[in-house]
């Protein structure tokens, strides 16, 4: 809600804006340049965007490459400045373009920015497989310790261009307590939902297992202080989003799909709770359709200054071939009726 009205937000991911991937530099992965920062949030406005998810705002940790990658977080309570300066310039360049941050505070899958298994290496040694590194982020209350101090540090942190503390900019619509965590225990969210609640009152919570289907999201629902529960459209599902808005009614809670398919061509053989069951038009209708889902973004933008990125999902603006190009148009359509509603 937003000045006594229903506010419907959707928007874009870009997971790379905290820490690059696509643009490394002797095989590590950079900061990316202020200009390169702008231009993507730029272009997510002129897209029809009002939001945009990043992974490495928050999940950004420890050395998982081995290979020097500047993390936020090298250890455990101990931060660069360096890196805080560049997500100041983040979180100010989104705010001047009109676009709301949600910020991914950990991951399931151990990539170069770190992850819950990194964390908890992190913590317990590297000797840690990464079966048992993911149990113990959960489970052990050292490493639960590290990330609880993880969040209170990252909303503490005080921005060096505005001056206020990431709890309290406005730029800041939500924490994602972790990406496609499928395992997530409910006491682990529950006690991780309270620390955000505590320190950021008027920052939104999701759940961290929203991902490729609807029986992950359930855990969530009867955890008071997380206010969005989703999925990710990997197939799209058009059944399965009106499910995860029906279940997210039923707790009070708003629904939210944080990635999906916006292509016309890609279909990944993965064994499904849903499936594919519409078109591109027809998915983003039901979307459009569907009051309760507060927060959709899909998955993912870049500009050309931000590398190569290719996982079949890119979307680079301006275009570089027909098929995103049909899909910058169908996506700009879907973000400009969302607002306009």
């Amino acid at each position: 809600m937003a000045a006594g009205r229903t506010v419907r937000i959707a928007g874009v991911n870009a997971y790379w804006l905290g820490l690059n991937d696509n643009a490394r530099v002797r095989g590590v992965a950079t900061l990316p340049t202020s200009a390169t920062v702008d231009s993507l949030f730029a272009a997510a406005r002129d897209l029809g965007s009002t939001v945009v998810r990043v992974h490495t705002l928050g999940t950004s940790y420890g050395d998982a490459e081995r290979n020097g990658t500047p993390t936020l977080m090298p250890r455990p309570g101990v931060y660069r400045d360096d890196v805080w300066a560049h997500l100041d310039r983040v979180v100010d360049s989104a705010g001047r373009r009109g676009q709301r941050l949600v910020a991914v505070m950990s991951d399931r899958w151990n990539s170069y920015h770190g992850s819950g298994v990194e964390l908890a290496r992190l913590v317990l040694g590297r000797a840690l497989s990464e079966r048992a590194a993911r149990s113990a982020f959960y489970r052990d209350q050292r490493v639960r310790d590290a990330f609880r101090d993880h969040l209170v540090a990252w909303l503490g942190h005080r921005s060096s261009i505005s001056g206020l503390r990431y709890a309290d900019d406005p730029t800041i619509l939500a924490i994602e307590l972790g990406n496609e965590m499928y395992d997530v225990p409910r006491d682990w969210t529950r006690q991780m939902a309270a620390v955000v609640r505590s320190v950021a009152p008027a920052v939104l919570v999701i759940d961290p297992a929203a991902g490729l289907w609807l029986s992950q999201c359930k855990a969530s629902l009867d955890c008071d202080d997380v206010d969005i529960v989703g999925v990710h459209g990997y197939p799209r599902s058009i059944g399965a989003v009106r499910q995860a808005v029906d279940l997210a009614g039923q707790a009070g809670k708003v629904a939210m799909v944080g990635e999906y398919d916006w292509t016309t061509n890609r279909q990944d053989g993965l064994s499904k709770e849903g499936s594919e069951d519409g078109t591109r038009d027809q998915w983003y209708a039901a979307l459009e359709a569907a009051p309760g889902l507060g927060i959709t973004t899909a998955w993912t933008l870049l500009v050309p200054s931000a590398g190569d990125h290719r996982d079949g999902y890119e979307l680079y603006v301006p275009a570089q071939n027909a098929e995103q190009q049909g899909g910058a148009a169908a996506l700009a359509g879907h973000l400009r009726r969302i607002a306009a509603m």
